[in-house]
């Protein structure tokens, strides 16, 4: 029984004519982030279901170039129509220039992302306070500003000398054991007795 009714609606929808809309097969512009194929293939296709068109046949082909290119996103469509005689062109000439541009911008997108991402980066980095210690003090380089703290620090790149007291924003690993095992508390009262 249901191979019958699938059968009668199969015949139904095939008995009864098509009907044309041109209005569909001709009102469709291409997406902003759809490429020329997929462009290309959607125009195909519209004209296959609402209209008569054969978009294999000549005709087809000039009114298949003359939608690709009309109906292109903005920067794709004036590149295609700087094109000199690309009525005459075929298709896959246009598709192929197409793509071109759409790559482009692709990249030209690519790269004006990298560059908001570093400079994103570099604000973050700019805007980062430096370290505050456990009890709410400020660290060395704060106490400095402040004019506070510390009178003597090493000239040897890396290695930081303190007379006063231990540097509170040192971990406590690095306070226990400095450059090459030294402890810092050490270096600190010998630096005091001199």
């Amino acid at each position: 029984m249901v191979d019958y009714q699938n059968l009668m609606i199969k015949g139904i929808k095939e008995s009864v004519p098509r009907s044309n809309n041109s209005k569909l097969a001709f009102d469709n512009m291409q997406g902003k982030d759809e490429t020329p194929a997929t462009w290309l293939n959607r125009i195909k296709q519209n004209f296959r279901l609402y209209s008569n068109i054969n978009p294999e046949s000549p005709e087809g082909q000039v009114l298949l170039k003359t939608q690709f290119v009309t109906k292109s996103w903005l920067n794709i469509r004036r590149k295609l129509e700087k094109i000199e005689d690309w009525q005459g062109r075929g298709i896959n000439e246009l598709l192929r220039e197409a793509l071109k541009v759409y790559l482009r911008r692709e990249e030209e997108k690519a790269i004006t992302k990298a560059k908001v991402m570093v400079a994103v980066a570099r604000e973050s980095v700019s805007n980062q306070s430096p370290p505050n210690r456990e009890d709410g003090k400020p660290c060395l380089s704060e106490a400095r500003k402040e004019g506070v703290g510390h009178s003597a620090l090493s000239s040897k790149p890396g290695i930081i000398s303190i007379t006063n007291q231990y540097n509170p924003c040192l971990s406590k690993d690095m306070r226990a054991a400095g450059p090459a095992g030294l402890d810092y508390s050490t270096q600190a009262v010998e630096l005091v007795g001199l």
